[in-house]
């Protein structure tokens, strides 16, 4: 008898206390990974929008030069 009752008093701790913490933290877990790959992607792409918009200048500068050289 003890021993059910121990066994109970476990399964109900589990379900009570463990198995929503366990739920919590994976769901936190996901949320800041989600958070974190859409962060390194909005900076990659904000990245290579400046690289690509630097690029564009170069080049108008150049064939700004070259336009007036002539």
């Amino acid at each position: 008898m003890h021993l059910f009752l121990f066994q109970l008093s476990c399964s109900h701790y589990l379900c009570v206390v463990v198995k929503p913490f366990v739920i919590l933290t994976k769901t936190l877990l996901m949320a800041l990974k989600i958070y974190v790959s859409k962060k390194i992607c909005f900076l990659a792409f904000n990245t290579w929008n400046t690289h690509l918009a630097s690029f564009f200048l170069l080049l108008s500068g150049f064939l700004a030069l070259a336009v007036k050289s002539q």
